[in-house]
């Protein structure tokens, strides 16, 4: 089942996550974006290319992208 959205933002406050976490539940998403498994982590640029993915990405990669 999936988890709400109250479920999802107390889990992540609960853990200190500050970013978007997402409930895929129909893997829409997960397809997309190339899923490998859980927990995965993609780095998408603006325009929603993907970046990096499952990879260390490093403070300086994230910065890199962000708007000035």
């Amino acid at each position: 089942q999936t988890p709400t959205v109250e479920v999802l933002q107390e889990w992540a406050a609960s853990n200190g996550i500050s970013h978007p976490v997402l409930a895929d539940a129909s893997w829409q998403v997960s397809y997309r974006y190339q899923f490998a498994g859980y927990p995965a982590t993609h780095l998408l640029a603006p325009g929603m290319d993907i970046v990096a993915v499952d990879a260390h990405i490093a403070k300086a990669d994230i910065e890199a992208l962000l708007p000035n």
